[in-house]
């Protein structure tokens, strides 16, 4: 049996601002609608719009720090789903469920229309670096930095790094 894969990796612009829901059981969930372009070799542009879900804490901090035009990373797989509209039609949709969304620039926050202060930026790199939060588990801590020291008979200057 061979094995399969359902990865994406989007990078692309938010076409609004990202609205917060809850489920039934009350978990955060956010729908998002991101745009990635491509250009053609005789410089034709592109868009392709696509539906980006993300639950819990994701959810939450997208809420947070990102509105219309906001740059963001989005590491997922896609899920088709179908349904029956109100006219007996059966109908599908594509989305990408996040895992991970990263953050690209220092947004506006919502609030005060200006950049997040420094206490919310702190927090905003934390995010960041851990290149969001995935959606069953909180941000990893911060690695501690490992010492190294020189093997016997080695001099520091010849450590490759």
């Amino acid at each position: 049996m061979a094995a399969s894969v359902n990865m994406v990796f989007l990078l692309g612009h938010l076409g609004r601002d990202p609205e917060l829901k809850y489920s039934q059981n009350g978990n955060p969930v956010i729908r998002m609608s991101l745009a990635t372009n491509e250009y053609s070799k005789d410089g034709e542009e592109r868009t392709e719009w696509h539906t980006v879900i993300a639950f819990g804490q994701t959810a939450e901090n997208c809420v947070k720090y990102l509105q219309k035009g906001s740059c963001i990373h989005v590491e997922g797989s896609l899920r088709t789903r179908a349904w029956e509209n109100q006219a007996g039609e059966r109908r599908f949709t594509t989305e990408v469920i996040a895992r991970r969304v990263q953050f690209l620039e220092k947004g506006q926050r919502k609030e005060n229309q200006g950049y997040a202060q420094d206490d919310d930026w702190s927090e905003y790199q934390n995010i960041q670096s851990n290149r969001g939060y995935d959606s069953q588990t909180q941000p990893a801590q911060p690695a501690q930095a490992a010492q190294v020291a020189p093997s016997e008979g080695q001099q520091t200057d010849d450590v490759p790094f």
